[in-house]
C-alpha cells in the first residue's frame, strides 16, 4: 500500500501534530500539490528521488481537462487544451480550496482564468466544466490520483480501489505539511545556523497580473480577453519562475 505524505497549500489544512510512528509499513511517497505544477518523490536510502511521470519529466502540470465527450485529461495533455478548449480548462484551482464565493481572492481570480467559478450551495467556491460542478479538492484529488499512478508504475505497486471517501485518491496521509514550511525544512536540511528566511507562495499569478495591468495601461489593450495571451503569458511567468530557482533575477520576453 502506498502511504502518503502531502504538501497542500498554506492556511488551508491542519497539520497533524506529533512525530512519525515508527511502525508506519509499506512505502511511503511525498507529494507536492502545487498551484502550478505537482510532483511525488520518494526514498532511495538516505535521498529523496523525484520520480518522472509518464513523459519523462518530473513535474506534472496541476491542470486538469474535460472534452465534450466526457474524457477527463490531466496534467500535460490537460495543459495543451488550455488554448483550444479554455474554458473546460481548470487549472491553479488550489487556490480556491477553503475559499468562500465572495471572499475577495476569489472575485479578483474570477476575472483572470477563462473557466468559471460559481458559488456552490453551501457558499463556497466551486469550478464549472463542460456543465458540471466541481469543488477544488475533486479537482486536486484528480491531480493526486494522477500523481499515485506515476508512483505506481515506478515502484510497481498494484493499484487499489479507494476504499474510504475520506482518503484522498486511495492514499492514506500520514501527515500534511504547508509550503511555506516544507519549502523552510528543504532550505535547512544542510544548513545548521539558526536563521530567518522568507518564503514566497507564488510568484507566477502576481508577475502575470503586473504584466496585464501595465500592458493595459500604457497601450490600452486587456489580455484578459484573449485566452490564447493569457496562456502564452501564463507559461512565460512559469518558465521565469523556474528560472528564478537558480538565478536572481530574469527577463519575461513575450510579444503579444
Amino acid at each position: 500500500m502506498l502511504r502518503a505524505i502531502l504538501k497542500l497549500p498554506p492556511l488551508r489544512v491542519n497539520a497533524v501534530a506529533g512525530r512519525f510512528k515508527s511502525d508506519v509499513r509499506g512505502t511511503v511517497i511525498g507529494i507536492d500539490l502545487g498551484t502550478t505544477n505537482s510532483c511525488v518523490s520518494v526514498m532511495e536510502g538516505k535521498q529523496a528521488k523525484v520520480i518522472e511521470n509518464a513523459e519523462g519529466a518530473r513535474t506534472t502540470p496541476s491542470v486538469v481537462s474535460f472534452s465534450k465527450n466526457g474524457d477527463r485529461l490531466v496534467g500535460a495533455a490537460a495543459r495543451r487544451q488550455a488554448v483550444t478548449n479554455s474554458q473546460n480548462t481548470l487549472y491553479a484551482t488550489k487556490r480556491l480550496i477553503g475559499r468562500r464565493f465572495d471572499d475577495p481572492e476569489v472575485q479578483k481570480d474570477m476575472k483572470v482564468v477563462p473557466y468559471k467559478i460559481v458559488k456552490a450551495s453551501n457558499g463556497d467556491a466551486w469550478v464549472e466544466a463542460q456543465g458540471k460542478l466541481y469543488s477544488p479538492s475533486q479537482v486536486g484529488a484528480f491531480v493526486l490520483t494522477k500523481m499515485r499512478e506515476t508512483a505506481e508504475s515506478y515502484l510497481g505497486t498494484p493499484r487499489q480501489a479507494t476504499k474510504d471517501a475520506g482518503q484522498i485518491a486511495g492514499l492514506n496521509v500520514l501527515r500534511v505539511v504547508n509550503e511555506p514550511t516544507a519549502a523552510a525544512l528543504a532550505y535547512g536540511l544542510d544548513k545548521t545556523e539558526d536563521k530567518i528566511i522568507a518564503v514566497y507562495d507564488s510568484v507566477v499569478e502576481p508577475s502575470m497580473s503586473l504584466f496585464w495591468k501595465s500592458k493595459r495601461k500604457e497601450q490600452g489593450v486587456d489580455l484578459k480577453t484573449d485566452p490564447m495571451a493569457m496562456q502564452r503569458l501564463r507559461e512565460a511567468a512559469e518558465k521565469a519562475k523556474c528560472e528564478l530557482s537558480s538565478t536572481t533575477e530574469t527577463d519575461i520576453n513575450l510579444r503579444i
